[in-house]
């Protein structure tokens, strides 16, 4: 995960991962549920906001660090004008 700003240059690197989930259900987490492990997912202003809803209701058993770093970088994202929060793929 990483932090970057408009003009694409990385602000910030996430300290873990993400691991892609196949638990993860598109109707309960409709923001996760498309993050592409094989390409990069990239989360705006608004799209954080709600992605931070979807990462309080993650399950324990699911996370293995990667949700507090993803809102870590989503509230620093939310903190700098025309930053977003990018999942990168393999």
């Amino acid at each position: 995960m990483q932090v970057r700003a408009e003009n694409g240059a990385v602000v910030v690197n996430g300290s873990c991962g993400y691991e892609w989930d196949s638990r993860i259900d598109r109707s309960q987490f409709p923001l996760l549920g498309h993050v592409c492990p094989f390409t990069d997912t990239m989360f705006n202003g608004w799209q954080i906001r709600s992605l931070l809803t979807e990462l309080a209701r993650v399950p324990a058993d699911w996370d293995d660090g990667w949700v507090a770093e993803a809102r870590r970088l989503g509230e620093l994202a939310l903190e700098n004008p025309h930053h977003y929060l990018w999942f990168v793929g393999d």
